[in-house]
Formats: C-alpha cells, structure tokens, sequence
C-alpha cells in the first residue's frame, strides 16, 4: 500500500508550475500549484500539504 503525498507548488511564473505539476502527477504525487506568497500560506493553512516547493 502507497502512502499518497500533498505537494504545493509555488511559482510566480505559471509554465514552471504547470510542467512541475504534470511532472509529479505522472509519479502519482497529488499536486496544487498557486502563483504567489499568499495563496501559498493559505493554502497551506488549509489542506496541511506534506511538501511545498516554492
């Protein structure tokens, strides 16, 4: 059995999250992308992301 992991992505410029995302979806990681420091803490106070790479 395979423990599913949360990954924030975080980048001003959306083709960087966009290609990250598809990159790690085709691992099976479960992905969110948002595009500044706001959205990302709020986000991050939400869904309690595993990893976050900004």
């Amino acid at each position: 059995m395979s423990v599913e992991k949360k990954i924030l992505i975080v980048d001003d410029e959306e083709d960087i999250t966009n290609l990250t995302e598809k990159f790690l979806q085709l691992e099976n990681y479960d992905t969110i992308t948002c595009n500044n420091g706001f959205d990302a803490l709020s986000i991050m106070e939400e869904k309690h992301e595993d990893i976050a790479l900004v």
